[in-house]
């Protein structure tokens, strides 16, 4: 027999406490955030980078990493993008879309998307402050042109992982996206100018990506009001 709902957020309020406890405060963040981020990056996106966001977004502590994991495996496996061994993930219809956008309060595991973009580029700071290094391809000399190297992207593919690649691409962008910022937030921009700008700039000329491109969009009325703090847009790179 055919399970009759009547309203949409009840059919898919059903769905996700039939794969996971609406009880465990833990899982509902952790499925919460997930549905979060899908809904505001909008487009399929690698498991294995959306994964390390919520994770870091959640503060996931280790003694919950088994759980997390399974709990991440899960969702996957429900929002596979065409096929689960593509590992890529993405909101299945535009009907779940509007349910979670319009009724966050209709279930614990409906997300609130207000602050995901703070959450997103917080995420993304605090996977480059742990994991940009110096020479992080471990490159014998670095007066070799990038294009000279022998198996340069067997080692980018070992040393920059798909999430620190995202990160180091997307958290200019969901900085862009904030309207009102946050003191942590702003502390952790300015630690990674501090820090890891040219451990950032490294990354970003190994994977061919523009960095001026994505410094570029910090130069808006509202990053440069509300974080105190401006990046030029002919930043010399």
């Amino acid at each position: 027999m055919i399970k009759r709902y009547s309203t949409r957020d009840q059919m898919y309020h059903s769905l996700l406490s039939h794969n996971f406890d609406p009880a465990d405060a833990n899982i509902t963040a952790w499925v919460r955030s997930f549905l979060a981020i899908l809904l505001v990056i909008g487009e399929p996106i690698p498991v294995e980078v959306l994964a390390p966001l919520v994770s870091s977004a959640c503060n996931v502590s280790e003694e919950n990493r088994p759980s997390f994991r399974r709990t991440t495996r899960r969702l996957a496996q429900l929002f596979a993008h065409e096929d689960v061994t593509n590992r890529r993930v993405v909101l299945p219809q535009c009907t779940f879309r509007e349910v979670l956008a319009e009724q966050s309060g209709a279930s614990p595991f409906f997300p609130v998307t207000v602050h995901t973009h703070e959450e997103i580029a917080a995420a993304c700071l605090h996977i480059m402050a742990g994991e940009l290094r110096f020479n992080i391809c471990g490159l014998s000399s670095s007066f070799v042109r990038n294009a000279d190297v022998e198996d340069l992207e067997d080692s980018i593919v070992a040393n920059i992982p798909p999430h620190l690649h995202f990160a180091c691409c997307m958290w200019t962008y969901h900085v862009s996206q904030i309207q009102v910022f946050e003191p942590t937030l702003i502390e952790m921009i300015s630690y990674f100018f501090r820090f890891h700008l040219l451990f950032w700039l490294e990354v970003m000329s190994l994977t061919k990506s523009s960095a001026e491109k994505t410094l570029a969009q910090l130069n808006t009325a509202e990053v440069r009001t509300g974080s105190c703090f401006y990046v030029h847009g002919t930043y010399p790179l």
